[in-house]
């Protein structure tokens, strides 16, 4: 594995503990935002690499929130709510 799949692995796990609290779409939702708020393109497309080939390394809540992004979306411009931060 390189070190950006690694980096993608661990921040998404921890993105998804942060949001743990809320219910499974809320979270789901929120974690897709602060992805597409805070990361850059090259995380987020290593991201989307990673749930297309089914990676079991990726947490399920961020793998589904991956898949709620439309194939270009890149910003937060399109949610009346994005992350907070």
């Amino acid at each position: 594995m390189s070190a950006l799949h690694d980096a993608v692995v661990r921040m998404g796990h921890d993105i998804a503990r942060q949001f743990a609290h809320r219910d499974h779409d809320a979270a789901v939702e929120e974690v897709a935002a602060h992805i597409l708020k805070f990361w850059e393109p090259s995380m987020r497309a290593e991201l989307r690499r990673c749930v297309a080939v089914d990676d079991h390394d990726i947490d399920p809540i961020v793998a589904e929130a991956v898949r709620t992004w439309s194939d270009g979306e890149d910003t937060q411009a399109d949610r009346a709510e994005p992350s907070g931060g």
